[in-house]
């Protein structure tokens, strides 16, 4: 018979920032070219290469930089639901 235990995991430090329109412009993505922000009509719009292939994301997102290095978009609501954060500049 299983005997369920509850289990809490180990926090994650992990690094995360904002998208934001200016960014298409600016020039100011990630140099690793793993961020790629373009204007589709007048909608800025931004694609980001994950371990899963090339994913949109868009403005007031979140990308999220895991402890291995690999990126991930994420919108704001989830984001706030999944994490507590400081607004530290790293």
């Amino acid at each position: 018979m299983k005997k369920w235990i509850s289990i809490t995991p180990k926090p994650l430090k992990m690094k995360a920032f904002q998208l934001s329109e200016s960014m298409v412009s600016s020039g100011e993505l990630d140099e690793e070219k793993r961020i790629e922000g373009r204007l589709i009509g007048n909608s800025p719009m931004f694609f980001i290469n994950t371990l899963y292939g090339k994913v949109r994301a868009t403005p007031s997102d979140w990308i999220i930089e895991s402890p291995q290095g690999d990126i991930y978009p994420m919108n704001e609501d989830e984001f706030n639901k999944m994490f507590d954060y400081q607004m530290r500049y790293l």
